[in-house]
């Protein structure tokens, strides 16, 4: 009597396992009944369920299920994991090995899943609802805060969710590693609409924070995702630097029209903010993307966005970006920092107001276009080292807005495309739009000096480039400066990507086997200057 099973425990009864050890098997798929209440309902195949909460301090639990949509652990309230070891293989459609209608939390223990169901999409309204196959998957909030929680989806495992919550995902320490491989798929959604879904390592319907521990993440199926947020993102630490190592390896896939489902480590509706930690992407599509806003004002930041189909990989890509501190070092094979709308395509004239706004920290980017605003580009402090590439019409710096240089530090090289201005003749800090009518070759130094001898740059670009962008706060007006090309230089630091091209500062350039291209003086009127040589 199914009715009959589903009462004979209490409302609110918790589990509590503190020792011993449990090997459980379940099989078999679900069905669905008519409830005391007379209304539909359903059941599935439960390792272990509990009516109020589940708690686990110790012990050697080994849960295994195959049935359609089974749980190996099922709360109506919370689940808290506080010790024990803990391993459940999961291979029914749409299972999960922790699923609570309210949170659950890792504070201990040491947790290992293993997912190879299948997304089951169930019929809902005019098209139908996707149930993903999950580890953690929580109505409420999910959190660690100390212990190991390890996460692994094969192929077979479309569509997988590593954490999962319609609440917020809350990383305060511990070890977390998710691995989901299964690839993502079209589908039509209850209001008849084309949609697509794809696996995610973390996926939250609120937020996702992260203060301490250790972050590893892969998702190799196509369209995979990182961290998922329908909310935002946030990365800062509280005790502990938190370190996130963020892959994606898959492919993007068509879904309607000309829209695709694009891998991206980091994808957030809501705003992104970083200001603290160790976090690396590595992409075969996006780095790191946000439909509102992205601030990083801390930490340590490095992105290679790099995919094989040509106009694809963004490095930082947001309608509203911020750099206010830390160290971001971007390699994309698009753009490498793209604020945008995106609801105009490129050009001089297609301003959609979005914004890169510079005030601080160390900014290094390559890319197709290493900078590409479709609005303004504000720099009023920091330290931005960019290059772009050889060839127009892509560029080092393209803006569709205005281009205020008003402080900082700032060099970038890039092609001789005509679409390639200077900065904005409103700007505050002398700058100089350096214009070479040769090609200069990667193996060599750019190095500008005044007449004294002291340096103001010494730059070597990643790629043979024609024009450069430059401005210093040591920059003066009515001044003669001299630029060379070629020479060596010894000691001091380097600032710059670990492939090689970057600014030397701090030790002494030799002009020998240089060349002079140019001596100049700059204007006693205007901030901007223009120079071209040879």
């Amino acid at each position: 009597d199914v009715v009959d099973l589903f009462n004979r425990i209490p409302n609110g009864t918790d589990v509590n396992i503190t020792n011993g050890q449990l090997n459980i098997i379940t099989a078999g798929g679900g069905a669905t009944y008519v409830n005391p209440l007379g209304v539909a309902d359903s059941y599935s195949t439960t390792g272990i369920t509990a009516d109020g909460n589940i708690n686990i301090s110790g012990g050697t639990l080994t849960l295994t299920n195959s049935g359609a949509d089974g749980k190996a652990f099922s709360a109506d309230n919370s689940i808290f994991v506080t010790g024990g070891t803990i391993g459940v293989t999961n291979s029914g459609a749409s299972g999960k090995a922790f699923k609570a209608d309210g949170n659950i939390s890792f504070a201990g223990g040491n947790t290992t899943v293993n997912l190879s169901g299948a997304t089951v999409l169930v019929p809902t309204g005019l098209g139908v609802d996707p149930s993903f196959p999950a580890g953690v998957r929580a109505i409420g909030s999910i959190t660690v805060n100390s212990g190991s929680v390890s996460v692994t989806g094969t192929a077979a495992a479309t569509g997988a969710r590593g954490l999962s919550a319609d609440g917020a995902i809350n990383v305060n320490g511990g070890t977390t590693s998710v691995n989901v491989a299964g690839n993502g798929a079209n589908y039509t959604n209850a209001s008849g609409v084309a949609d697509s879904y794809s696996a995610a390592a973390f996926s939250s319907d609120a937020s996702i924070t992260i203060t301490g521990g250790s972050i590893t993440t892969t998702s190799s199926g196509t369209g995979g995702k990182g961290l998922k947020s329908d909310g935002t993102i946030t990365i800062n630490a509280n005790t502990t630097t938190p370190t996130v190592n963020l892959t994606t390896t898959g492919a993007r896939f068509l879904t309607v029209g000309t829209d695709y489902n694009h891998p991206k480590t980091m994808v957030s509706n809501g705003a992104i903010n970083i200001s603290a930690g160790n976090v690396t992407c590595n992409s075969t599509d996006d780095g790191i993307h946000s439909d509102t806003s992205i601030t990083i004002s801390g930490g340590t930041i490095t992105i290679s966005a790099i995919s094989a189909t040509q106009g694809v990989g963004e490095g930082v890509e947001a309608p509203i970006i911020n750099f206010s501190g830390g160290l971001t070092n971007i390699n994309a094979s698009n753009d490498g920092i793209n604020p945008t709308y995106g609801l105009v395509n490129g050009g001089q004239n297609s301003d959609d107001n979005s914004q890169l706004n510079i005030s601080g920290g160390i900014i290094i980017s390559a890319g197709r276009d290493a900078i590409d605003s479709n609005g303004d580009i504000t720099i009023t402090g920091g330290t931005t080292i960019v290059c772009g590439p050889t060839a127009a019409p892509e560029e080092g710096i393209d803006y569709n807005g205005q281009f205020y240089m008003n402080g900082g530090y700032l060099i970038s090289a890039g092609s001789n495309s005509t679409m390639t201005r200077g900065m904005d003749a409103a700007s505050t800090q002398v700058s100089m739009f350096l214009k070479s009518t040769s090609q200069l070759a990667a193996t060599s130094m750019l190095h500008i000096r005044n007449t004294a001898g002291t340096e103001m740059v010494t730059f070597k670009p990643k790629n043979n480039v024609y024009w450069y962008h430059f401005s210093s706060g040591s920059l003066a007006q009515n001044t003669q400066y001299q630029v060379y090309f070629g020479g060596s230089y010894a000691g001091g630091s380097f600032v710059g990507s670990s492939s090689g091209w970057g600014v030397y500062t701090g030790g002494t350039y030799s002009v020998v086997g240089a060349v002079l291209r140019t001596t100049f003086t700059t204007s006693a009127v205007t901030k901007i200057n223009t120079i071209t040589f040879a």
